[in-house]
């Protein structure tokens, strides 16, 4: 009877370790988007940043860097924003970069800020009189913002009456250079690639000296993630911030 119950305890034990192992295996699915130009697949199939690829470069190599040290495997799925919080309803997603704003706090579990930059306004270089507050800019005609994004969440939510939403930055900025939309909220990080995928220069818009609001990227995970796991990332990002590797990621990818 004795040598009955230590093999039962025996296989409670055994059993106990593996399945306190498949939880500690279970992995998340990590989304992205708006990587176009900015990322490569590498040769062992992983995708990476390209070198000066700013934002959107930076981010994949961070957050690849994070997933080394918790020894996560670096997989990415690449999708449009919209998607990407659909999909944050579903188990094990995480989607980066992504601000955390008062309508999205309780949604999600969040780690990072992984960088933070400022948004301005920018207007056409007709544009008379000059914008230099936010009471000028509620009574411009219209403020094109892409739809979904945390600009266009804030302005909303600070009684914008004028705000036109799209579905791509460029196409703000293309309107504004043809006086369409008389302001677009654009990020330092973000500005030179809209630019170019617009086709525009800066002899036909100028940066106000608006401040819109501050953007602080972050990783927002599914609420299904336990407080160990996403304290688990937040330290992996933190290490990497104390260690000198941010800086160096800073360097090589984040400045265009």
């Amino acid at each position: 009877m004795r040598h009955n119950c230590n093999g039962i305890s025996f296989f409670l034990l055994v059993l106990a370790v593996v399945l306190s192992n498949s939880s500690v295996a279970e992995t998340t699915d990590f989304l992205t988007h708006s990587t176009l130009g900015k990322v490569y697949v590498d040769e062992n199939g992983e995708l990476r940043g390209l070198k000066n690829g700013g934002r959107r470069a930076f981010n994949v190599e961070l957050v690849r860097e994070m997933m080394l040290l918790v020894k996560h495997p670096v997989q990415f799925q690449v999708m449009p924003f919209k998607r990407g919080q659909i999909e944050l309803k579903k188990k094990r997603k995480a989607l980066f970069n992504i601000a955390r704003t008062k309508l999205r706090e309780k949604l999600y579990k969040w780690v990072g800020p992984l960088q933070v930059d400022n948004v301005y306004f920018y207007e056409s270089v007709h544009q008379t009189p000059l914008i230099t507050d936010f009471e000028q800019a509620k009574e411009v005609s219209r403020i094109c913002v892409l739809r979904g994004t945390s600009q266009y969440e804030n302005l909303l939510a600070q009684g914008f009456k004028n705000v036109y939403d799209v579905n791509a930055w460029s196409a703000c900025l293309k309107m504004l250079t043809i006086d369409r939309v008389d302001l677009v909220p654009v990020s330092d990080s973000l500005i030179r690639t809209m630019m170019s995928q617009a086709e525009v220069t800066y002899e036909q818009i100028r940066k106000t000296s608006v401040l819109v609001q501050k953007n602080a990227g972050y990783i927002a995970f599914s609420k299904d993630h336990s407080d160990d796991e996403i304290d688990k990332w937040q330290q992996a990002l933190d290490e990497l911030k104390r260690s000198g590797k941010y800086d160096e990621l800073v360097h090589f990818y984040l400045h265009e």
